[in-house]
């Protein structure tokens, strides 16, 4: 089994052309990247378990949305440039730890859990300028 590239500088590349292949289409938005707990269903969308993995692949958001500048206020939503597009993460903190793994269900976690399990990647994508966050299906 091949493992997980976290490389950094790829995974900008691969948001640069994800981006510009969207705004070819002409849709300036993507559903993208996945910030989800794969744990359980629809791991189709997830990129691994481990969510610190699931972390250091939040550096597609620069590929897809444009370096944020260092002299950017950090927290809020920055998009720049004609070939890059709104990004959005999704869905919303502890989807993917729904109660035995149904789709749509409740996730019952305690708060610990849900701030050291599901929670990083969020602060990740959003401290990275983060367009967008879907908070449900």
């Amino acid at each position: 089994m091949k493992s997980v590239n976290r490389d950094g500088k790829q995974l900008k590349n691969i948001g640069a052309v994800t981006a510009f292949e969207m705004r070819e289409t002409g849709i300036p938005y993507t559903f993208a990247p996945v910030c989800r707990d794969p744990r359980w269903v629809r791991c189709f969308e997830s990129y691994i378990e481990d969510h610190k993995i699931v972390q250091a692949m939040t550096e597609v958001i620069p590929g897809l949305q444009g370096d944020v500048p260092a002299d950017y206020p950090r927290k809020f939503p920055y998009i720049n440039g004609r070939t890059n597009v709104a990004a959005c993460a999704k869905n919303f903190v502890g989807d993917g730890g729904t109660t035995n793994g149904f789709d749509e269900n409740n996730t019952v976690i305690d708060w610990n859990g849900l701030l050291s399990i599901h929670m990083p990647p969020y602060l990740d994508a959003i401290s990275r300028g983060m367009a967008t966050v879907m908070i449900a299906h």
